[in-house]
């Protein structure tokens, strides 16, 4: 993977982070992660109950599911991208790449 292509999917997400507030109507239906896992399996989980995709209209829905906030962003999404574990998948949303989002 080249530096560029590495470097999108946490300048998405950064982008991301910097949504507004989350609104009442982003709460998320599935029933939320255990907050004993470490954070960014949390946040993984979170983002595999939205369909494997990360994207400005789930947001706020896979941050409250996941039972973190915006500014935790950043530093996890740094750790799954060194790990290879996010992808760009076009516009402004990031793919999981885990055992179940392939």
């Amino acid at each position: 993977m080249t530096a560029a292509r590495t470097a999108i999917p946490l300048c998405l997400l950064i982008g991301l982070s910097a949504c507004g507030a989350v609104s009442e109507a982003a709460r998320p239906a599935a029933t939320p992660t255990p907050v004993d896992l470490p954070p960014e399996q949390r946040l993984v989980a979170a983002i595999e109950q939205e369909g494997c995709v990360l994207t400005r209209d789930n947001l706020g829905a896979v941050l409250l599911r996941a039972n973190l906030t915006q500014a935790d962003l950043p530093g996890l999404t740094a750790a799954l991208q060194a790990r290879g574990q996010v992808e760009a998948a076009g516009g402004d949303s990031i793919r999981i790449l885990s055992a179940s989002c392939i």
